[in-house]
């Protein structure tokens, strides 16, 4: 059957792959072949050359979210779609201890519960070796709950997910990503209506964003608000009855990061105004990091005592490591801050080449919103809109018309 579109889907905070397909039904596909939401369905995408094998989703239809006649004969079918994993994954709860590294865990549960291989691209989680029972739950949360605990050395958080060209399941942290390259760094992707317009060769075709959109940008309030600026975090061991009370501010962790070289010194665009100073009277001269706006709880317990070197999944082996939870989560909502979309030609990311999936960095240029007189100029060039980008999701999608 030729369908109208289909779109497939990977996300950086998503394990599984997901899409959906819209057709027009003129041959009562719906009724004749009726659909129950199990029915196996297999996307194949290809270059229109042969210098990549054509990639292959195997996924599963979850539902028909919509099913609207146009006419007596004529339906407009649109059918949402899971990673055949997915759909497994969702009926699979289970219940199993394991003990080892955040990392080892993850390992252990893709292996038991998947039969796959885990691609890991990380440096060493901090926690050390702890155990955790996995309450029956399903593979994916018992794996998140676990990404939730680990953090790397500087705070800096993991990601558990699937892309779209690869047959494992991967896991990468934040800090390994910030220390890639870019794959187009030489040559990043360019906002330009008279390069896309005037664009002859293939080259410049495939490197000319078509659309470039931004929403919700710039909410620094909503970010203060959630603590991710500034904060206090309470940790209370409940076995030796030791408290730990820290403030966290978020400018020490950025500053950090760029002094050991993981945010790179070229990120000349900040990140929040922390000099802004909230109050309206101008009595109360704190600076916004320096309001705690959310406190933060953790209790903990050592249940364990007689596993020397293995922790239970609350405890950590200091304080400091247990508020790198807390720094953690100031960085996902800082990288959350400003998102973009844009739309390009999808060739360069159907080649299998991880770099280009979700977890990978892009570079991206675009004009400034202003008529430059020297068009050779670097002025000319949008400094806070441009530059190397995380890819956060990544859609695939095919229209036929």
């Amino acid at each position: 059957r030729d369908w109208s579109s289909d779109v497939c889907s990977s996300d950086l905070n998503q394990p599984f792959l997901t899409g959906n397909l819209i057709m027009m039904d003129d041959v009562d596909f719906y009724t004749a072949g009726d659909i129950q939401g199990t029915e196996r369905v297999t996307i194949e995408y290809g270059l229109p050359t042969d210098e990549a094998a054509p990639v292959t989703l195997n996924m599963i239809i979850v539902n028909v979210e919509r099913s609207i006649k146009t006419n007596d004969q004529t339906a407009i079918l649109k059918f949402n779609l899971i990673q055949d994993l997915g759909w497994f994954d969702a009926i699979s709860e289970y219940s199993k201890a394991y003990t080892g590294s955040g990392e080892t865990i993850i390992e252990n549960i893709v292996r038991d519960k998947f039969n796959l291989h885990l691609n890991k691209r990380i440096t060493d989680s901090q926690q050390g070796t702890f155990k955790y029972i996995v309450p029956y739950v399903t593979p994916s949360k018992a794996i998140k709950s676990v990404l939730n605990k680990m953090t790397t050395q500087n705070g800096l958080p993991y990601f558990f997910f699937s892309t779209i060209g690869s047959d494992s399941f991967i896991l990468k942290d934040m800090e390994t990503i910030f220390q890639e390259e870019s794959f187009n760094r030489d040559q990043p992707f360019v906002y330009s209506q008279a390069t896309t317009n005037q664009a002859t060769d293939i080259t410049s075709q495939i490197r000319s964003i078509h659309n470039y959109e931004g929403n919700d940008l710039e909410d620094t309030l909503l970010l203060a608000a959630e603590g991710a600026i500034g904060s206090e975090y309470n940790y209370m061991n409940l076995t030796t009855g030791q408290m730990y009370t820290n403030t966290v501010d978020a400018t020490s962790i950025v500053r950090d990061l760029v002094n050991y070289n993981i945010i790179s010194r070229e990120q000349s665009v900040p990140m929040v105004d922390y000099n802004f100073i909230p109050d309206p009277s101008g009595t109360d001269l704190r600076t916004v990091n320096q309001y705690p706006a959310r406190h933060f709880f953790q209790i903990a317990a050592e249940n364990y005592p007689n596993d020397t070197g293995v922790n239970s999944y609350s405890q950590e082996n200091h304080f400091s490591d247990a508020q790198l939870r807390v720094n953690k989560y100031a960085m996902l909502r800082h990288l959350a801050k400003n998102i973009y979309t844009i739309y390009l030609p999808g060739i360069l990311f159907l080649t299998g080449n991880e770099r280009t999936s979700v977890g990978s960095k892009i570079s991206i240029r675009v004009l400034r919103n202003a008529i430059v007189e020297d068009p050779s100029s670097q002025n000319l060039i949008d400094q806070k809109r441009s530059g190397d980008f995380l890819i956060m999701a990544k859609q695939i999608g095919r229209a036929h018309v």
